[in-house]
């Protein structure tokens, strides 16, 4: 009886240990990471990486295909080649203009109108009007100017130099624009400075000086007409003076100028 009872509690420790080992290795095959689940995980994850692969190509494809369609689409509301029409020259050889009254387009001969652009219905295009520039350019600022002559008539010499028109700067004399236009002309000119003045003194012009003709014989000059009785190196110049040089032989009785004499050339 004993025996029979130690046979039975055996068994059933065997089949306790046989259960408990059939248990532990179906959670080893069954666990993520051992085995064949491994394997079979992994091949899984290979499909499931190729299958997003050929998703993003598909997505790339059709992509491609809808900017292909945007650039190929019609764009509404643009005008095509069939609403432009072009205008009937066959008017005796008159060409087509633009007008800029109503900005239609029409023909020369009157009869043939493409419409008001305000007016612009069933789809027609109507061109703009050209805007004409003008051919007006913007004008340089100009500088002041002057005229200057020289001339000996008392002396026997005539005109020395004809009127010319002289640009000058500011703050320039009429001593300043003599010396630049005979020596631009090849005239002889003398001068000196006097002191008593403080001003320069016209000696001779083209080889004609002071006392040449007499002992109260020399240059003088006269602006607009008048005659300074202060050096020509102090005359400040003034846009369109008149600058005339004169030779006299009588202190300027001769030539209008008596009273500026004695102030000085």
């Amino acid at each position: 009886m004993l025996e029979k009872l130690t046979k039975n509690k055996v068994l059933k420790i065997t089949f306790v240990w046989i259960a408990a080992v059939a248990i532990l290795v179906a959670v080893w095959l069954l666990a993520p990471g051992t085995g064949k689940p491994e394997v079979a995980g992994s091949a899984l994850t290979g499909d499931r990486e190729i299958a997003l692969a050929n998703d993003e190509k598909n997505l790339a494809a059709d992509s491609d295909t809808q900017a292909a369609n945007n650039l190929t689409a019609p764009v509404s509301g643009l005008p095509t080649s069939d609403d432009f029409t072009e205008p009937d020259n066959s008017n005796n050889g008159n060409a087509s203009n633009l007008s800029g009254g109503n900005g239609g387009y029409h023909s020369n001969s009157g009869n043939s109108s493409r419409g008001d652009a305000n007016t612009n219905t069933g789809g027609s295009f109507t061109l703009p009007p050209v805007i004409n520039p003008g051919t007006s350019q913007p004008t340089q600022p100009t500088r002041p100017t002057v005229t200057l002559s020289i001339e000996a008539s008392t002396a026997g010499r005539g005109t020395i130099l004809t009127t010319q028109t002289v640009e000058f700067t500011d703050g320039e004399t009429v001593f300043d624009v003599l010396y630049r236009v005979c020596r631009a002309n090849g005239i002889h000119m003398s001068s000196r400075f006097t002191p008593i003045y403080y001003s320069a003194y016209i000696e001779g012009i083209d080889n004609l000086y002071e006392f040449d003709k007499g002992p109260l014989s020399g240059w003088m000059y006269r602006v607009n007409g008048w005659y300074p009785n202060y050096g020509c190196s102090k005359y400040v110049l003034q846009n369109n003076d008149n600058i005339e040089w004169c030779y006299t032989c009588d202190l300027g009785r001769d030539i209008g100028g008596e009273f500026a004499a004695i102030g000085g050339h």
